[in-house]
């Protein structure tokens, strides 16, 4: 029997360079900062507009694009059942302060209105 071996997880370095990009042509391809990209390399989380445009960069899913950060995101996110009559209430500490987090990232870019609109 062939044993199977665990695949190894890239990260979004390990991408970039495979695309043979430095962090400043990366940051112009995305509309961001040479900054952001160094956030983003060193585990921070990205706007959803920078998110999508790694995703489709490098024909990655998100999820496996910022492995880490979904995984501190999907075990600090427990979710419990609650009826319609009830209130959601506060979250907990743990999932408050990653929410913060990541939310108190700038977005790199702006989303136009319609990317294709006519003259």
């Amino acid at each position: 029997m062939s044993e199977v071996l665990p695949t190894k997880v890239l990260s979004l370095h390990d991408y970039r360079q495979q695309f043979g990009y430095s962090q400043r042509k990366l940051a112009t391809v995305l509309g961001c900062s040479e900054r952001t990209i160094q956030r983003l390399e060193a585990g921070g989380v990205p706007d959803f507009v920078t998110a999508v445009k790694l995703e489709l960069l490098y024909r990655v899913p998100l999820h496996q694009l910022f492995a880490d950060a979904y995984a501190r995101i999907r075990h600090a996110f427990q979710p419990s059942a609650v009826s319609a009559d009830e209130s959601l209430g506060k979250p907990d500490e743990e999932w408050s302060a990653l929410a913060s987090d990541v939310l108190a990232i700038e977005p790199s870019s702006k989303l136009s209105a319609s990317p294709s609109s006519p003259a």
